[in-house]
This record gives C-alpha cells, structure tokens and sequence, in this order.
C-alpha cells in the first residue's frame, strides 16, 4: 500500500476521521470512522508524531469525493462563504453542516430539539455524497467493532450514522460484493466475529427488506440499525467465545439469555429513543412464528433478525467446532419451529439464495469454487472456480454459470475445509465485472 503524508488539519476533534491513520512505522494509528472525542486524545495522537499517513488510493477517491461536494455546492448557489468554509474533512460531516439529522438519538445538549425522522435520515444517507467506489471490507469491520463500543451517547450517535450510511450505500450499489466479503470472511476466520457478524446481519436483512418484503424506505432504517447494535451488551463474550473451545460456562449462558433486554438497555442508555428499534432489538432472540400481516413493525422486524442471526451464526467456525455449509445453515432457516415454511426464512433465500456469494460449492464436472454473483434461481448462481476436477489449483479464476447442467451446483461445502488458498482481491474482482455487465 502506497501511502501520502496527511496535515495534521484534516484530523479534528468530535469528527470521525476520513481515512485509516499510519505512523511511520507503518503501524495503524486509529482507523478510519474513528472519533477524537476530546482534545487530550488528540494531543495523545499527534504527541512525538512527525508526519502521519494516509493510503494514496484511499485519499485520491476522497478528493475527488470532496471536489464533487464543492462542485454540488457551487451548482446550488450556496454562499461563498459556505463554500471557503468547506474543509477536506469526513464528508458525513459536511452532510452534518448543512442541517443536523438524527437516527432516533435523545440530542445531548440542550432540550426542545427535535428529533429528525428515520425517513429523513434515510433519504438524507441515501443522497450523500459517495466516499468509496470500493469499500475495505477489512476497514469497515474495524469502525463496526469501534462504533459498537462507543461507551458516550455523542460518540455513539455520530458514529452509527456514518455506519449505517456506509452500509447502506454499499447494499444498494452492491449487493453481491458485500456479501461475498462478509459471508467468506465470516466463514474462514472466527477473527473479530461480533463486528463481522452484526455488518452480515444487517446487509441480508437490508437486502430481504428491500428487494423481498418490500418494506417502506423508514422500516428498512430502523432495520439495519436494529440489525447492528443487536448484540450490543455482548460483544467482548461474543469475540471471546468465538476463540474458545468448549461449551459457555453456567455464568455466560445467563449473560447470553439476557443480552437482547440488557442490549435494548444499553441503547437507551446511549440515546436511542426510537420504540420499534428498542423494541426490536429486545425482542430478537424471542420472536414468534407468525405471519408478517398479523405483526407490528417491530415484531416483523425482530423475527427477521432472529433467523437470519441464527442462520449466520452458524457459518463462523469456532475453536469448538467446523463452520457450517452455507446451504445447510439456510435450508434450517427455511423451516419454522413447527416445521413449516418460515415467512422470515422464504424471504431470507429469496433475497440471497440458496448459495449466497462467498459460498464454497462443488459442480457436476467436479470442479470446486467460490459463489460470486447471485442468479435469476435462488439455486443457480455464478461461480468462480478455484480447483479443477483433477484436484488441481487453477492458474487463473474461471467463471461458470451453474444454470448449466455441466456447472450446476450439486453440494454446499464448508469453508474451512478448503485447504487451497483463494486470493479474495481476485474473486470481488470477478464479482464486480460481473455485476457491471449483467448489472446489480
């Protein structure tokens, strides 16, 4: 990675940072998204610290970014003022200049303020300015993991909205990139797994929403963010145990049985006044089959998250145990506790089908590869070859159409049981070309 000395003036308390921040050293400073929450942080930062750094790639599609914003801006006939003001900061933040939004935070600070709608926050991320053409997935593990444990209400609120912008933007521009990163991250490595799987949770559950159930542009929102923050009372348990072998002990299970109502706790705590996301959040593990028509918001919204939480969970390996077949973690989830078709469970395979993008599957001809792009069947999506019927590594990726009879799919395989190494960079490369010629 290339990387361009950054001024110190792009770096400003209260403002998540725009970029991944690098010493000299080449050691990660503070990821990008990241909050100075106060003025000593930043001195603690910047102390014995020459010149800090920023990735090349990463700061030319920022500029470019910001030149379309003053650009936007000049077209509008704002102010010159306005204009000069402007500062090559986090573009969330200039959405933040032009009229404060809210997510269904309490505002610190004052009273009287009124709270901005989840459709006017939606409609607000939705035509903010793009940062990135093509997201660090890796990254944006790491501001997940930082904004879920924000521990003050301001920090927490401004760093969720930029999250759940960023999830959203990459939902709606491309579905099947972000979920052949977060369902193969999630089943090679238990590695940072809280943060891993609250962003694969709320994309297929976006996803359903949107493309299935067809749920308003407000519902989605709260959604997402319930989708996110669901685990929120837990995630060090979550990362800890995801390291560890054997069972929880008697004093975890008690943590995990209660962690939906003390998550719900915890958003209040931090500012969260939205009743169906409370709602939503303390009632995920507990949802009740039942036909979405005869459900409230919320409670469509908690079955929702409960199946595809469960479903997800099982494709990350742990120190106990094999992740599961994709496919077999999704056909469980077709089924309701009474062994019926799950309103929930349809809609979750008809969003992302039967093997999503990132899904290890073996063909007829006995070809092995990596699922890539979803299909017009929920069964028949395009694949990317890695091993050759012979057992052999392919020199290069090459892309079948299980559509056809020699390609088609006929068993899921764990992730973790492939002992051939597969460069990720290549297969989002593929996804892209694909999504750009058959389109998203």
């Amino acid at each position: 990675m290339r990387r361009v000395s950054l001024s110190f003036e792009h770096i400003r308390v209260g403002e998540p940072l725009a970029f991944a921040v690098w010493d000299a050293n080449g050691l990660m400073v503070a990821g990008r998204g990241h909050v100075l929450a106060s003025q000593r942080e930043y001195d603690v930062m910047l102390s014995k610290r020459n010149d800090l750094f920023v990735d090349a790639l990463e700061y030319h599609r920022f500029k470019e970014a910001f030149e379309r914003r003053l650009n936007q801006m000049v077209n509008s006939n704002q102010s010159l003022d306005k204009i000069n003001s402007a500062k090559l900061t986090d573009m969330g933040a200039l959405l933040l200049k032009d009229g404060r939004v809210s997510t269904g935070f309490n505002q610190t600070g004052g009273a009287g303020r009124a709270l901005v709608t989840s459709a006017q926050f939606s409609q607000a991320a939705a035509t903010a300015p793009v940062l990135e053409t093509h997201v660090d997935w890796l990254d944006l593990i790491d501001e997940a993991n930082n904004t879920l444990q924000a521990d003050t209400a301001e920090v927490f609120g401004r760093q969720l909205e930029r999250l759940y912008a960023r999830v959203v933007q990459q939902s709606n521009s491309g579905s099947d990139s972000a979920l052949l990163m977060l369902v193969f991250l999630s089943s090679k490595s238990p590695e940072q797994y809280s943060a891993t799987h609250a962003l694969l949770v709320a994309f297929i559950c976006h996803i359903a929403a949107r493309d299935v159930l067809k749920w308003s542009d407000a519902q989605q929102a709260t959604l997402v963010r319930a989708a996110l923050t669901m685990n929120i009372s837990m995630l060090k348990l979550q990362d800890r145990l995801a390291q560890t072998e054997g069972r929880p002990s008697i004093a975890q299970r008690k943590e995990i049985a209660q962690h939906a109502v003390r998550s719900a706790e915890k958003l209040r705590a931090l500012g969260v006044s939205d009743a169906d996301w409370l709602e939503t959040v303390r009632n995920h593990h507990t949802a009740a089959a039942k036909p979405f028509s005869t459900c409230s918001p919320a409670q469509a919204m908690a079955r929702l998250i409960q199946r595809v939480d469960t479903c997800t969970a099982g494709l990350a390996p742990r120190r106990s145990r094999k992740a599961r077949q994709t496919s077999a973690a999704l056909k469980s989830t077709y089924f309701n506790e009474a062994s019926q078709a799950d309103e929930a469970g349809v809609a979750i395979i008809k969003a992302i089908g039967a093997y999503p993008p990132g899904s290890f599957v073996r063909l007829a001809n006995h070809e092995i590869g990596v699922v890539i792009r979803r299909g017009s069947n929920v069964s028949m999506p395009r694949v990317a070859v890695f091993l050759s019927s012979d057992g052999q590594a392919t020199s290069v990726l090459k892309t079948r159409e299980s559509s056809l009879s020699e390609y088609r799919i006929v068993e899921g395989l764990a992730a973790t049981d492939q002992k051939t190494g597969v460069k990720l960079d290549q297969l989002l490369k593929l996804s892209r070309i694909a999504n750009a010629t058959l389109g998203e």
